[in-house]
């Protein structure tokens, strides 16, 4: 664990455990309740799940701060990943199973773990945080590094599309869209699928429906 120095009566601090987690189930999800913005993938329950089931080496890290009562009022939990030529870089927690990786945090600490974020960026080749919230981005972190000598965080916008609109019956749709090997894996997909018996689709809507 690394310790930062008290500022505002807000203390950051850096832990490389996932058991920390474990050990701080109810203070995570009593924070998830009143963070400024939103995010069921940070819940506890969420990044103990992922742990057990991701594959290779990682190291958590975790920036947390805590008031002058110890209570917990920011969580933003990253990995160390190994990169190319010796690199190390932070990738966020769940990284392949969430929509968005903005922290767990009541508003006055999210600049404390903006802080913190570019401060271990010197430890660091990068930090991917590919499906940051444009209203984060806005509120706490393009004004802080626009004025910057080094680049150390940067944002390239992408448009997604959840519609495509197409003239043609979706059996073409779907040969364009994949490619030959693609459309025989899926078949044996939904052979495997079958033999395991019924499906039930479920559709979640609201937030507390996802969490």
């Amino acid at each position: 664990m690394v310790e930062a120095k008290m500022t505002d009566q807000l203390k950051l601090k850096i832990e490389n455990s996932e058991s920390w987690i474990i050990r701080n189930s109810d203070r995570i999800n009593d924070l998830a309740d009143r963070s400024y913005l939103q995010n069921p993938y940070f819940s506890s329950a969420w990044l103990q799940s992922w742990w057990k089931r991701v594959d290779g080496l990682k190291t958590p890290v975790l920036l947390i701060v805590e008031n002058e009562k110890r209570e917990l009022v920011g969580f933003w939990p990253f990995l160390e990943r190994k990169g190319i030529l010796k690199s190390k870089g932070l990738w966020p927690y769940v990284f392949d199973e969430a929509n968005y990786f903005h922290p767990l945090a009541e508003r006055d600490a999210i600049t404390h773990l903006m802080d913190g974020l570019q401060g271990i960026l010197k430890r660091y080749t990068f930090a991917w945080v590919p499906l940051m919230r444009k209203k984060f981005w806005e509120e706490f972190v393009e004004n802080k590094v626009s004025g910057g000598k080094l680049l150390n965080i940067t944002r390239t916008p992408r448009h997604t599309f959840l519609i495509d609109y197409a003239p043609q019956g979706f059996e073409e749709f779907w040969s364009q869209k994949m490619g030959s090997k693609s459309r025989k894996s899926f078949r044996y997909d939904q052979r495997a699928l079958a033999e395991q018996g019924e499906v039930e689709f479920e559709c979640w809507e609201t937030f507390e429906d996802v969490r």
